[in-house]
């Protein structure tokens, strides 16, 4: 029977788990996908929805470990951690730490460029089908800077993507003021990435699970995965609290929870779980034309959301 027997078995329906179903149909597979909520109702849902080249540069970079450890022990913080005996997280760190060198980020931005740019092109392809409502813009995105020591760390780091062909334009003052007048005078200056993008996350999921399952695939939603049975080192049974499903393929999409999952099956991933805050706002006055980025609070701001990744919101933005 197809929907306890599928070709391929995704596990978890946020943008990956979704995208994977799309295009394992797309080449003629059997699909199922089960989602312990709804589909996109976790990490998905509240994210900002950029797919920007701009942010190319790993998290672990040189100069962050110091900043890292000044900011973990404040809640306010746009990285803090609760302390707690916690051997992953312990591990997790230590990693992190070693990761932060200037010779493996030079190594990675070009594989993150690499995806990125492909990501866009995707993107694109998925935005053509029937059905697919609209919220897709490739309209740059604009990084802002409250202080003189933010903006030459930005120019740093534009000067490194630019060196991998990642495009980017100064803007002062006056320019940001006359491009965006919501926001008030006195940013030192902006960072603009033209070949950024941004899209609706839910609306971009809710058309594509629609798009899949005129396909033929099976979305099984309120459905948690509770074991697995191998037979040769193969998972021939993967159990669920709706039954039990024996797929030729399992692809593992589940965010967090996928480091848990992959216990069950001698799988040691370094997968921490992290915090953030999105939320809505409805005003006359805040009307960017492009995505925003307060640089030095780390508050992402698109046409229809303020994305608050952690710590105290402050944007200069006259809000109403």
């Amino acid at each position: 029977m197809f929907k306890n027997e599928p070709d391929v078995l995704v596990i978890g329906g946020g943008v990956i788990g979704v995208c994977v179903a799309y295009y394992a149909a797309k080449v003629g597979r059997r699909v199922t996908l089960v989602e312990r909520g709804e589909i996109g109702s976790g990490c998905s849902w509240g994210n900002a929805g950029w797919v920007v080249p701009s942010h190319c540069i790993p998290l672990a970079a040189p100069g962050v470990l110091k900043k890292g450890l000044k900011w973990m022990w404040s809640s306010s913080s746009p990285f803090s951690i609760r302390p707690r005996l916690d051997w992953g997280l312990m591990r997790w760190l230590v990693a992190f730490a070693a990761a932060c060198n200037e010779d493996r980020v030079r190594k990675t931005i070009p594989i993150l460029r690499d995806l990125t740019f492909a990501s866009l092109d995707l993107y694109r392809e998925l935005y053509s089908l029937k059905g697919m409502s609209g919220g897709y813009n490739e309209d740059g995105s604009l990084m802002l800077f409250a202080t003189k020591r933010g903006l030459a760390e930005g120019r740093r780091d534009a000067e490194m993507l630019g060196e991998n062909g990642i495009r980017s334009q100064e803007w002062g003052p006056p320019e940001i003021l006359e491009r965006e007048p919501s926001i008030v005078p006195g940013m030192a200056g902006g960072i603009f990435y033209p070949d950024d993008a941004h899209l609706l996350p839910g609306d971009f999921l809710d058309g594509l699970a629609r798009t899949c399952e005129r396909r033929g695939v099976e979305m099984v939603r309120s459905t948690s995965v509770t074991g697995f049975e191998l037979e040769k080192e193969r998972i021939s049974v993967v159990r669920t609290t709706q039954g039990d499903f024996r797929p030729e393929c399992v692809v593992l999409a589940a965010g967090c929870e996928s480091s848990t999952l992959g216990r069950s099956l001698g799988l040691d991933w370094l997968i921490q779980a992290g915090k953030g805050y999105s939320f809505s706002i409805s005003s006359s006055t805040v009307r960017p034309s492009r995505p925003l980025l307060l640089s030095e609070a780390k508050v992402a701001v698109t046409q229809s959301a303020l994305c608050r990744y952690s710590g105290t919101i402050r944007p200069r933005l006259q809000c109403q």
